[in-house]
């Protein structure tokens, strides 16, 4: 537990109805009696207690009426004393307040995010809670914030948990077969014990990986491309669909050199749009830069919509994917007779369709049928996602990567200590996501993400 007392703003900046500053640590009770000049309150009870400047205490000159509440560790947020001061929240109140605490020279102001992670040096929480924490902060949509509900309320971390618990397992038949390789009570072929309880970890991996890209899509956003070549229509649908003039139109070919990306809500998730360069060969530099970018930009995207103006030829669509767009642009331009969209030798399953941007008709249709397309992708079915960070995948795809050596190391007969390798660190990788196995740089990355004062 850190001796260093902190402080800091736990609400959100500027004016308010009410403004909370939180301490934590040894001396936040010594803190409080000092600005109220009188004895620490009842434990975990709000009361009404008038604020004075340490400093001023022969004066009393008064700093606001507030209720104020003492929480001591070890069962508080952090583990620690905690004071929490409910305050008017104007802005001059709360800078008086927070200077007063600091002229005790008894605490500092606190760092970004320093009190959920003393709540985690702590052990009041795991890792995964923490993030959630953050998440739940971070929520502008009903998606997010159920979804960093369910990973508060530990249905991550107590699967993370029979995870490792499957993992240790398998350990202990292997290092009964190392440690005590002649005694009678060691059953035989102990890795046949093992083998299907890797075998079984594996799948219920398998199950949460698949659910991953859906996670990650709440949490940061459906990413959709659009793209094609020059003059098309790709920044008039990206007007269109946000409703206002988030890209630059314009009939010179090569206007969009970079990415333009625009955030829209389509049935309660949030969806980036990406308005790309337009696609063909430049001498430009700069514009050869930009297709670059585009083809990334499509490549990463978890939908791409390819554009074509009437009189076009069809698009590369060698990145198309099932369940992608494809939009035959201007049809209102081609005198009842649009270029019929043959997509015959295509082998991807890409919804098609003629269009005119300039009639809103046209414009509703694609909005209805991305919205629908954005719901079906992010619909896991009865299963909620668990993994809702890229760090939360990637350790998990490590940790199936291990076990498959293990796997493949008992199908060959290889030595019982080279399993265990495989297995002790396929639990080392799921105790990371927990942060019962932590590395300073990871935390410091993670918690450096939150708000001071949180």
């Amino acid at each position: 537990m850190s001796n260093n007392t902190i402080c800091a703003l736990a609400s959100a900046s500027g004016k308010a109805g009410v403004s909370v500053i939180r301490l934590s640590g040894s001396k936040a009770g010594e803190i409080l009696q000092l600005l109220t000049a009188q004895k620490l309150p009842s434990r975990r009870k709000l009361v009404i207690r008038l604020l004075f400047h340490p400093s001023d205490s022969a004066k009393r000159d008064q700093l606001d009426e507030a209720l104020v509440a003492f929480m001591p560790g070890p069962n508080s947020f952090t583990g620690e004393d905690v004071v929490e001061f409910h305050l008017h929240g104007g802005t001059a109140i709360v800078a008086s307040v927070i200077d007063a605490c600091l002229a005790t020279k008894l605490c500092r102001l606190a760092e970004p995010g320093e009190y959920t992670r003393r709540a985690f040096e702590n052990g009041r929480m795991d890792l995964t809670k923490a993030e959630a924490i953050g998440d739940l902060i971070d929520a502008e949509t009903d998606a997010q914030r159920r979804q960093a509900m369910q990973q508060y309320d530990g249905a991550f971390h107590a699967q993370c948990l029979n995870w490792r618990s499957g993992l240790i397992d398998a350990m202990a038949s292997l290092d009964a077969a190392i440690d005590f390789p002649d005694e009678d009570d060691v059953p035989s072929g102990v890795d046949s014990r093992a083998y299907p309880l890797v075998k079984e970890l594996i799948t219920s991996i398998d199950l949460a990986l698949e659910n991953a890209n859906a996670g990650l899509a709440v949490r940061d956003g459906f990413k959709i491309a659009i793209i094609g070549p020059p003059n098309a229509g790709k920044s008039t649908l990206i007007n269109a669909l946000t409703g206002r003039d988030a890209a630059i139109v314009s009939s010179i070919a090569g206007t969009t050199r970079d990415i333009v990306e625009v955030r829209l809500e389509l049935g309660g998730y949030v969806v980036w749009l990406s308005d790309t360069a337009g696609l063909r060969d430049t001498g430009d530099e700069i514009e050869a830069e930009g297709v670059r970018r585009a083809l990334v930009r499509a490549a990463e995207s978890d939908l791409r919509i390819f554009m074509h103006g009437y009189d076009q030829p069809l698009p590369d669509l060698s990145l198309a994917q099932d369940g992608d767009f494809l939009l035959a642009n201007k049809a209102d331009l081609s005198d009842g007779t649009p270029q019929d969209l043959n997509l015959s030798d295509l082998d991807k399953k890409v919804f098609s369709e003629k269009v005119s941007l300039k009639m809103s008709e046209d414009v509703k249709r694609i909005r209805v049928k991305l919205e629908q397309t954005v719901i079906d992708r992010m619909s896991t079915g009865a299963s909620a996602p668990l993994v809702s960070r890229q760090r939360h995948k990637q350790l998990l795809l490590s940790t199936k990567e291990n076990l498959q050596h293990a796997i493949l190391a008992m199908e060959n007969d290889f030595s019982a200590d080279l399993i265990a390798e495989d297995i002790r660190l396929a639990a080392r990788d799921v105790g990371k996501i927990t942060g019962e196995i932590d590395s300073e740089d990871v935390l410091d990355r993670i918690f450096g993400e939150f708000c001071i004062g949180k």
